[in-house]
C-alpha cells in the first residue's frame, strides 16, 4: 500500500490538525506492518477469527479502523468524542476507504445481531467497574451468533495505569467472570503474539502473584509482566 499524503484540512484547530498528522503516522505504521504493541494482538486475532464485519468500540481518530478496512473488512467504528470522529472522517477521506463507517453512538443503539467481531482497546478502564456489565452485555447483543470481542484493557495490577480517568480496572478473574454472567465464554490471547492462551491459566497465576506480593504493587506488577500477563487481549465469544 501506498502512504498516505499528509494534506491537513483548512479548517482544523491546531490541536486537531495535530491529532490528524498522528493518526495518518499510526495509519501508515499499520501499512507498513509496523503495527504497535498495543493493536498487534487485536490485529492477530481479528485475522484467525471469521470476520466480515467488524464495530470498532472508541475508535478513537480512527486509524486503526481505516486500516482494517483498507484491508477489506466491513468497519463500524463508534465514539463518544466528535472530535475524535471528525479527525477520523477526515482520515477515511484521504485513505479513500469506503468500507468504513465512523458514528456518534453508543453500542446498544446499534442493530442487534449485525457484526462477526468487534474490538476494542483502552476503553474499559475509562468505564465504571459497576456499569461494565451492562456494556458487555450491550456489545454482545451486537454480535452475530460466535462473534467475538477482543478487549485489550490495562490489568488491576498494573501500577502504571493508575492515572486520572482510569476508574474501572478490573483483574481478570473480576472482568472475566462479569462476561461469563452476560453469556460470553472467555479465553485469553497471550501479549502482543496473538497466541492463545488456556483460560485456566490466567487466573491461577493472577491469584498466586496476589497472594506472594499482596503487600507491594511493584513485585505483582513485575511478576505479572514478567508472566506476559500485564496486558492481555481478552477474547470473549458469543455462544
Amino acid at each position: 500500500m501506498d502512504k498516505i499524503s499528509t494534506a491537513i484540512p483548512e479548517h482544523f484547530s491546531k490541536e486537531k490538525k495535530k491529532r490528524y498528522l498522528d493518526a495518518c503516522k499510526r495509519y501508515n505504521d499499520c501499512t507498513c506492518r509496523k503495527i504497535n504493541n498495543k493493536h498487534r494482538g487485536i490485529y492477530k486475532a481479528i485475522r484467525k477469527h471469521p470476520s466480515k464485519n467488524l464495530l470498532d468500540v472508541g475508535c478513537g481518530d480512527g486509524y486503526f479502523a481505516c486500516f482494517l478496512a483498507k484491508l477489506g473488512y466491513n468497519v463500524t467504528g463508534i465514539d463518544l468524542s466528535k472530535e475524535s470522529l471528525s479527525v477520523a472522517k477526515s482520515l477515511a477521506k484521504t485513505v479513500g476507504v469506503d468500507k468504513v463507517n465512523f458514528s456518534y453512538i453508543n453500542a446498544h443503539e446499534l442493530w442487534r445481531g449485525s457484526y462477526d467481531a468487534a474490538y476494542c482497546f483502552d476503553v474499559v478502564e475509562h468505564i465504571l467497574w459497576e456499569e461494565q456489565g451492562s456494556f458487555l452485555e450491550s456489545i454482545y447483543n451486537r454480535l452475530k451468533p460466535k462473534g467475538a470481542f477482543f478487549v485489550r484493557a490495562p490489568h488491576a495490577f498494573n501500577i502504571r495505569q493508575y492515572i486520572p480517568g482510569h476508574i474501572g480496572l478490573p483483574t481478570y478473574e473480576q472482568f472475566m467472570g462479569l462476561a461469563t454472567e452476560v453469556g460470553f465464554t472467555p479465553k485469553v490471547i497471550i501479549g502482543h503474539s496473538g497466541i492463545a492462551s488456556i483460560i485456566n491459566y490466567a487466573i491461577p497465576y493472577e491469584k498466586a502473584v496476589d497472594m506472594l506480593f499482596s503487600s507491594s504493587s511493584y513485585w505483582r506488577y513485575t511478576f505479572m509482566k514478567y508472566l506476559s500477563l500485564a496486558n492481555v487481549v481478552v477474547k470473549l465469544e458469543k455462544k
